[in-house]
């Protein structure tokens, strides 16, 4: 089933210009060209496309991506095992970033906190607001940042290889 650029485009929703671009950064592979010189897609890549916009809307960079597609393409099941972990780790950023939202937001209703000391729990990493305390300080819980960290370093190591035609 050849596809062109366009039906591409209206099936996964996403833009000709982003396809090429996509293209471009190698996160997609450059189709064949039919006689007529057009791109001719099929239905793999209107799944890949599907997965690289589920994936953006996840908070993916695109070499990650690029590097997840090129670990499912190779069957490399040890490195996707690696993305997991990181995205796992990335999740549990997030959801500490949600609790600080949480708290700062009723700190702000209540009057206790003021605009710096909010960023300023919002920016910290690996900590979270059990409660807002007499300096509008964050405390501390344990986390996992240091195996986070970790397996950030093995994936940006992942993102520097080059694509696979």
């Amino acid at each position: 089933m050849a596809l062109t650029i366009e039906e591409l485009s209206v099936q996964t929703k996403v833009n000709p210009s982003t396809i090429r671009y996509y293209e471009r950064r190698a996160v997609l592979l450059i189709p064949q060209q039919s006689k007529a010189g057009s791109r001719e897609y099929d239905t793999v890549d209107i799944k890949r496309v599907r997965f690289v916009r589920f994936s953006r809307l996840l908070g993916m960079e695109l070499d990650e991506i690029r590097a997840l597609i090129e670990m499912i393409g190779e069957g490399n099941s040890e490195e996707i095992d690696i993305v997991e972990q990181v995205m796992l780790e990335r999740a549990s950023r997030l959801t500490r970033f949600c609790v600080n939202l949480k708290n700062v937001s009723a700190a702000i209703r209540t009057g206790e906190i003021d605009e710096a000391n909010a960023f300023s729990i919002l920016s910290t990493d690996g900590e979270t607001t059990n409660e807002i305390n007499s300096n509008n300080r964050p405390e501390k819980n344990s986390s996992a940042e240091g195996m986070g960290k970790k397996l950030t370093t093995q994936i940006s190591n992942l993102k520097g290889r080059p694509a696979k035609s």
